[in-house]
């Protein structure tokens, strides 16, 4: 019996957003981008706490920070998050606008890591849709973006949400084909034993 899991959420802050300063972004320093990713983490924290529109306000300190010290990282970061809290505050009208913001602004700085969040988020808000057809090509397109080599846990995730959108659309077929990969890339991160507790099990 392989296990689906309903209920995670793709925006996981573990980035050192620190780590490309000298690139392109040269109007910020060390001091800056630490702060921007303490607001960044203070948000996730708070957002665990189900405080959402508390965890907003650090999301657009962070955004608004981001923008004033030109560190395009740290603001596409922020708007795949504010996107996040949008979705699970079911707030729809602004997800789209955020995400696109937040790949465009990875884009623009090569970064293949926001480009594939923006995505694999992307394919959660169309889930939240039932638009499970068009969920699967987003998690799809997510996943050429990122790196088997560093980006194993938003693979796994990724595999994840094509899994249930599957599961959604009664494909059992090809279902049976990917349950497992979701695991094979969590023994990378040796995460397998401490996910969160499944709500659903499809048997194969």
């Amino acid at each position: 019996m392989a296990i689906i899991f309903k209920n995670c959420f793709l925006f996981i802050l573990i980035i050192p957003l620190w780590s490309s300063i000298g690139q392109a972004q040269v109007y910020y320093t060390n001091k800056d981008s630490i702060e921007i990713y303490l607001l960044l983490n203070e948000a996730d924290e708070i957002d665990i706490q189900g405080k959402l529109d508390e965890a907003m306000s650090s999301i657009k300190r962070a955004r608004q920070l981001s923008q004033e010290k030109r560190m395009k990282r740290g603001e596409a970061y922020a708007c795949l998050k504010m996107a996040d809290l949008l979705l699970k505050k079911s707030e729809y009208e602004k997800i789209d606008e955020h995400l696109k913001a937040g790949f465009q602004l990875g884009s623009a700085i090569h970064d293949s890591l926001i480009m594939g969040l923006a995505f694999l988020q992307k394919s959660q808000y169309l889930k939240s849709l039932n638009h499970f057809e068009e969920a699967i090509v987003a998690s799809r397109t997510g996943l050429q973006h990122l790196s088997y080599k560093t980006d194993s846990l938003y693979i796994a995730l990724a595999y994840n949400e094509i899994g249930i959108n599957y599961d959604k659309l009664g494909d059992y077929s090809v279902l049976q084909k990917i349950i497992f990969r979701p695991s094979d890339y969590l023994n990378c991160w040796g995460l397998n034993k401490r996910w969160p507790t499944p709500v659903r099990l499809v048997p194969i």
